[in-house]
């Protein structure tokens, strides 16, 4: 009975003994494994975390190039760092790959929120005037993406291409295409001439061969950044078209002039200078009159062809005249202009003097692009009159007392008949 009872009371303690080794040893190791497996999945997901904001994590790079002279002694380059994704970037360098000088590593610090822009002159690093380099960049960030510029450039190597195509050009005129940067970066070269750097202005001029050559275009390179594009008329200086661009790749731009309206009536006038002239004609009666006139044209799409002719009339006396040259002369005039020109009269008098009156006119214009025709009524002052008086020297013999005993002495006098 006594055996019984120990061996009852063994089994109860060996139980206690078990229940307390599980109780100190195993469900700590099983608490601690449950820690771990935690932590590990902490882990997990902030890996998860990390390799899912670095999968979305977006840059566009672009790079641009100062011109040298304007702002800057040289060539200094541009980066323009656009954030497009929906996570905040940072920074913390960038690197220059340059084709003369290698790898070059510029430390920075910044971050570029979602939407944002950064722009940033690198002013450690430059391009000397006449130095043939191109750069790339590219920029490291805190996730340990890499992202390299769109764009290799230099003074020589620009990315992109500017086309600007002019069209309903008009035969005879001369235009002028002009691209200029409006920021301190940008640079512009014309494609088809070899300089050795570029520049922040570049202009062309286009001109029409023929009457069919309506259209025409001129190519740009150009660096990124933000230009004003013109189209002007040189003929009368005047502005057809601007417009501002910003370039970030290839553009297109098609300037169409505008058509010309041919006025019904030509802006033409015709001017004498002397109005009214007196004059003496020499011993033989003849006379030779200059008579100057200035003919004008306004604001025309075109330059004129223009007959001038001089019609007199003998009112007083009979004068008979020659004109030289021959009654007519043809000028030629852009719109603006005036030209100065006269009409000599070498003109014979009968007994006594005389009066002439005299009309410069136009009779008719030709538009020399057009070939569009405009008759006298047509012309804001067609003609100008004047009036010449050609005065004689009349000879006189009057009788004067002699001295003392002597008879009467004649004396001759002279003086002037004028109408």
């Amino acid at each position: 009975m006594e055996r019984r009872k120990r061996k009852a009371i063994s089994a109860v303690l060996g139980t206690a003994i078990a229940l307390v080794i599980i109780f100190t040893v195993f469900i700590p190791l099983i608490m601690y494994l449950q820690s771990l497996q935690t932590i590990f999945m902490q882990e997990a997901s902030r890996r998860l975390q990390y390799e899912l904001e670095r999968i979305h994590e977006k840059l566009e790079v672009y790079v641009s190039i100062t011109p040298a002279g304007a702002v800057y002694p040289n060539h200094y380059i541009y980066v323009m760092i656009y954030n497009p994704g929906v996570l905040t970037v940072d920074i913390p360098t960038i690197y220059i790959e340059s084709k003369n000088r290698g790898i070059i590593e510029v430390p920075e610090k910044f971050s570029i929120p979602p939407g944002g822009i950064q722009r940033y002159r690198l002013e450690t690093f430059y391009i000397g005037r006449g130095e043939d380099d191109a750069v790339r960049i590219k920029i490291v960030t805190l996730r340990g993406n890499n992202f390299i510029s769109k764009e290799t450039i230099g003074p020589k190597t620009l990315p992109y291409y500017l086309i600007v195509t002019v069209s309903n050009m008009t035969f005879g005129r001369q235009y002028e295409i002009g691209v200029k940067s409006i920021k301190e970066y940008g640079c512009v070269l014309l494609a088809m001439q070899q300089k050795s750097e570029c520049s922040n202005e570049e202009v062309a001029i286009i001109e029409p061969q023929s009457f069919s050559d309506t259209n025409d275009l001129v190519i740009f390179k150009i660096a990124p950044g933000e230009y004003e594009v013109w189209l002007k008329d040189l003929m009368d200086n005047s502005p057809i078209a601007s417009n501002k661009i910003e370039v970030f790749d290839d553009v297109v731009l098609n300037f169409p002039i505008p058509e010309i309206t041919w006025p019904e009536q030509a802006p033409l006038r015709v001017d004498t200078i002397h109005k009214n002239t007196t004059l003496v004609a020499n011993e033989e009666g003849e006379a030779y009159i200059t008579i100057p006139y200035l003919i004008s044209l306004g604001a025309t799409p075109e330059p004129l062809s223009a007959t001038i002719e001089i019609q007199y009339t003998s009112e007083i006396g009979n004068v008979v005249c020659s004109i030289d040259p021959d009654g007519s002369s043809t000028v030629k005039l852009n719109p603006g202009d005036s030209s100065l020109s006269n009409f000599t009269l070498h003109c014979s008098l009968g007994e006594g003097p005389g009066l002439i009156r005299y009309n410069v006119s136009v009779t008719n214009a030709a538009g020399i692009l057009s070939h569009k025709t405009y008759e006298k009524q047509q012309l804001v002052k067609g003609g100008d009159e004047g009036v010449i008086k050609i005065c004689v020297v009349r000879r006189m013999i009057l009788l004067a007392p002699g001295e003392e005993d002597a008879g009467p002495k004649e004396i001759e006098v002279r003086f002037i008949e004028c109408p």
